[in-house]
């Protein structure tokens, strides 16, 4: 098996159409629930700043609270400015990598509860194992 460094980039796409899981009517019920949480209940923000951004945009801003509620028409007017796909650019414009469509991307996250190799198994995951796992995501 040839070193990963030896593996030429490639940009991979899914082929086939999207799994339709969930029916329309649970869909617009997921949406339908998190637009009411949204405008009643609201979320939480610790930051000045992003009290201000909230606040400017036009959502309702209760300072004391650090609370932030968000009104249906706000919400709806930014995802219509939301793209179907945008681009990370790397410094090597070959090594670009488009988010969306079906384009299919492996990211890492900032760490796992578990961590497996066929050296070792499975693992409680630890710094050791994160450190490889991010070695590994850079090659």
């Amino acid at each position: 098996m040839p070193p990963l460094a030896s593996i030429p980039f490639q940009t991979l796409r899914n082929p086939y159409a999207p799994l339709e899981i969930l029916s329309t009517d649970k869909i617009e019920e997921i949406h339908e629930t998190s637009m009411r949480i949204l405008e009643e209940i609201g979320l939480e923000f610790l930051d000045e700043e992003t009290l201000d951004i909230w606040k400017s945009a036009g959502a309702l801003v209760d300072r004391e609270n650090q609370r932030v509620r968000i009104e249906r028409k706000l919400v709806e007017e930014a995802l219509k400015t939301v793209p179907a796909s945008f681009t990370l650019r790397a410094r090597n414009p070959d090594r670009n990598v488009i988010i969306g469509g079906n384009h299919i991307n492996f990211v890492t996250v900032a760490s796992a509860p578990y961590y497996s190799d066929l050296e070792t198994g499975r693992q409680p995951g630890s710094l050791k194992a994160f450190e490889k796992m991010v070695r590994l995501a850079q090659v």
